[in-house]
């Protein structure tokens, strides 16, 4: 990993190597190919020479297409706000005292009136008509835990069925730590093709001290038993876990857990430190997350599972990481309106930067201004990510967590993401 290098043929072409072989990769024309190292010293001497167009090794890639112009992936959408997905958090009271929380959940908690909620999901269905749209996604989201007001997430899906206009289609989605699903519940999601992110830390040792209960008690047997009722009830599920410096060893161990509860899908995200997590909370090492990952990664495919980290994937080309860029709404229980999930509450640090607009009983109001300082926050602005090689499928990185570290991703982070790709791409290449 330490000796894993890579440089800029062309702004689409680079090439990697490490330990004498690499792999010349375009990632927007999704090309690449192996350089063996007895080849090596031809690619050295092209590059040596300044790159001249008569060498043979630039014919090379222009007789492979490696030239060719590629479209660029979009940025976020010119005009007034619009959004295609409304997330809602009912609630910031939690079950659970994780202790690494980004929005310190179940402390001095509020609720979303309903009439917010209404209001919510009646704008959904007017930013569709305004794009001429017939498909729309509402999501539920926890500032805490969404499962703790079940009976006011039932009222809402309801009352956005009876809305949904005749030939429409909607897509219902939650994020839930998992230890309040049982087996009516899971019926009632698979009722509506619910799709579900289940976050879960760990082994029984782990996951009860990452995720205790508000008691302190474990909640490890809780969210097996809700895991459970997803699988039994054949509710579409993959399970999010949070790796810190407590669990990096434990990845492999982890997903043979969920493998043989029936998990199919875990997504592995180093731990980044805000809220409750800035203190006491042990951060990764990226040498031992890559090392543990990457036998995570293999031993799931020869269990016919995914274990994937954010951005470790050679078709995940964008210039953009998510939606915070100017494209999300996320109510949340105060009524404000983010962009970033991890923004919460009105005392949040980033609240100047993504909250956007607020929802009262007369309606949705936006603040313009504020979702077109957002449309800058893309891969384009990050001078530091320009000559990258993963700067494609990194897409930059969360935002929340750059602007938290002065405006730069912390240097684990990209560490992790390029040993993951570099090994991705070696093994794509190898493959070829």
């Amino acid at each position: 990993m330490s000796n894993l290098q890579w440089k800029q043929i062309h702004p689409n072409i680079f090439f990697v190597y490490q330990d004498g072989f690499g792999v010349v990769h375009a990632p927007l024309l999704g090309k690449f190919f192996s350089v063996p190292a007895e080849a090596m010293g031809i690619v050295w001497n092209y590059l040596d020479s300044g790159k001249p167009e008569t060498h043979y090794f630039h014919q090379h890639l222009v007789s492979e297409g490696f030239f060719e112009e590629a479209a660029m992936p979009r940025i976020a959408k010119d005009g007034p706000f619009n959004s295609r997905e409304v997330t809602i958090s009912l609630t910031s009271a939690c079950n659970l005292r994780c202790i690494y929380c980004y929005a310190c959940a179940g402390i001095n908690f509020c609720n979303l009136p309903w009439e917010l909620v209404e209001k919510s999901i009646q704008q959904l269905y007017v930013y569709a008509n305004e794009r001429n749209d017939t498909d729309v996604e509402l999501s539920f989201h926890g500032t805490g835990e969404t499962l703790v007001r079940w009976q006011v997430m039932v009222k809402a899906v309801n009352y956005a069925m009876e809305l949904l206009p005749e030939g429409w289609t909607i897509s219902f989605s939650l994020v839930t730590n998992g230890t309040l699903i049982d087996d009516e519940k899971a019926k009632f999601l698979k009722e509506h093709n619910f799709s579900v992110v289940l976050s879960m830390d760990g082994i029984e040792e782990i996951q009860n001290v990452l995720r205790p209960k508000a008691d302190g008690t474990g909640s490890f047997n809780d969210v097996l038993a809700g895991m459970k009722a997803l699988v039994e009830n054949e509710v579409s599920f993959a399970v999010r876990t949070t790796v810190t410096g407590l669990n990096q060893d434990t990845m492999l161990e982890f997903l043979e857990l969920c493998a043989s509860h029936g998990c199919k899908e875990i997504s592995a995200a180093p731990f980044s430190a805000t809220g409750r997590g800035k203190d006491g909370v042990d951060d990764v090492d990226p040498e031992i997350f890559v090392k543990n990952y990457l036998l995570a990664k293999k031993r799931a495919t020869e269990l016919g599972m995914t274990f994937i980290t954010p951005s470790d994937c050679l078709n995940n080309i964008s210039l953009r990481y998510c939606n915070a860029d100017g494209e999300s709404m996320a109510v949340m229980p105060e009524g404000i309106i983010s962009c970033c999930t991890r923004v919460t509450k009105k005392s949040d640090p980033l609240v100047d930067v993504f909250v956007i607009g607020q929802v009262t009983k007369d309606g949705v109001e936006i603040n313009q201004t504020q979702v077109e300082k957002l449309k800058e926050l893309n891969l384009l602005n990050y001078p530091e990510c320009q000559d990258c090689f993963v700067k494609y499928t990194c897409s930059s990185g969360c935002h929340h967590t750059r602007l938290l570290n002065g405006g730069h991703q912390p240097a684990s982070y990209c560490k992790i993401m390029r040993a993951v790709v570099w090994d991705t791409l070696k093994n794509a290449a190898l493959k070829a």
